[in-house]
């Protein structure tokens, strides 16, 4: 059963409502009360959509930032396969920005959230490149 919460002047209404929505659709990590439990809210306000998805591409583009540094800096060997991960989950990123997210924002939004992953992304490839490069040095330098 769908609800739509509208507010008139001062009072905010409850209003039923079973038809489908078109919207930004989220299920909220938090219970407000044990009385009311909130399984999903759908968003109809463009900015409000645009706000919280530049949100969630921040703190991910933050997490990617920290994985993608710690991986760059990382000079042991035991864990070469890291840039991997990362260009995978950046892959992943960049798909959900893609698929889900760019009917939301703005075509300037979703083309600047592409570019910024794709510097990091360049970073790593080159990364990843030095990396390989020095393997198979030292792998040609020991078969020797």
């Amino acid at each position: 059963m769908n609800y739509k919460i509208k507010k008139e002047k001062s009072r905010k209404k409850l209003i039923n409502n079973d038809c489908n929505i078109e919207g930004y659709k989220f299920s909220p990590m938090n219970k407000i009360t044990k009385e009311l439990e909130i399984k999903s809210i759908t968003i109809l306000n463009p900015q409000m959509i645009e706000n919280i998805l530049l949100s969630k591409f921040n703190k991910k583009f933050k997490n990617i930032l920290q994985l993608a540094y710690l991986a760059m800096n990382d000079e042991d060997e035991s864990n070469w396969g890291a840039i991997d991960i990362v260009l995978d989950e950046m892959a992943k990123f960049k798909s959900l920005i893609k698929n889900k997210y760019q009917k939301f924002i703005s075509k300037e939004k979703a083309k600047e959230m592409l570019n910024k992953l794709k510097i990091i992304e360049k970073e790593l490839e080159l990364k990843q490149l030095e990396i390989n490069a020095k393997y198979e040095k030292l792998s040609h330098e020991r078969s020797r």
